[in-house]
């Protein structure tokens, strides 16, 4: 039996062309992805709005769930087309007016050899309402942040582009290591000493961008285009490598990832 304390609101999960009941259980413990972390995923919101709620940027994650399952040789069971209906189905059969989305693509169960030879690819989709991911409590008194001793894989080693379960234990490391000293999130730099990203908020290419009260945006890389129209009438944007000590000594820092 799987309670919901930490998935409020979820009624219903998708896994391979069947809605299941929360509380079902339907994956084997060899499957691949428990030992491996061979999966890939997205996290995906959904806000409430007067015509009903509305997905954020849905085709653009799965257009990057697609890069991600290639990172992993995986044959993707569905094609994008399908995933999307899927998601919003499963936003209907939970009634929620806001949620987080997770579509999730794992190796099953098959083999256990490091390369997953006969291991197939199978895909689940759940939904619940997740509030601020550091607490709604973050949104008001802001977030302490660790900068880590431990680098962020580089991109020479894998492609930091792709959402993949295994890569997160870095993460849940570093996370749980922040944490542990009184931090509430730890702060990763790259090999060349700026800032990569945070333990709990990987983005698309493992960067983060950061607002000043000085109106001045700086980022890493290309800023996603929904944060340049929120900050269009600032008139100062600054593209390029996010330097740790203007990070360090910035008036007011805002995280954004997608």
């Amino acid at each position: 039996m799987f309670d919901t304390k930490f998935f409020p609101g979820a009624k219903k999960f998708w896994h391979m062309g069947k809605f299941y009941d929360w509380d079902s259980a339907n994956l084997h413990v060899m499957s691949h992805a428990v030992h491996y972390g061979s999966s890939v995923f997205e996290g995906i919101r959904a806000y409430e709005t007067a015509q009903g709620p509305a997905i954020f940027r849905l085709q653009e994650h799965i257009d990057r769930f697609f890069l991600s399952a290639s990172t992993l040789n995986m044959k993707v069971p569905y094609n994008p087309e399908k995933i999307i209906d899927v998601i919003k189905e499963v936003m209907k059969i939970n009634k929620l007016k806001a949620a987080y989305i997770r579509p999730n693509l794992f190796y099953a169960y098959g083999n256990l050899g490091l390369v997953p030879k006969v291991s197939p690819v199978e895909l689940t989709v759940g939904c619940w309402s997740w509030g601020a991911y550091l607490g709604d409590e973050s949104l008001e008194r802001g977030v302490h942040a660790l900068v880590l001793n431990r680098r962020r894989i580089h991109p020479s080693q894998m492609d930091m582009r792709a959402k993949i379960g295994g890569m997160y234990a870095q993460s849940n490391i570093a996370g749980s290591y922040a944490r542990s000293l009184g931090f509430d999130e730890g702060i990763f730099l790259n090999m060349e000493g700026r800032i990569a990203d945070a333990g709990g908020f990987h983005n698309a290419a493992g960067k983060i961008y950061l607002l000043f009260k000085d109106t001045q945006l700086y980022g890493a890389g290309k800023v996603c285009r929904s944060y340049f129209a929120c900050v269009e009438t600032l008139g100062h944007l600054n593209a390029g490598p996010v330097i740790t000590s203007a990070a360090l000594f910035g008036q007011l820092v805002f995280l954004f990832c997608r």
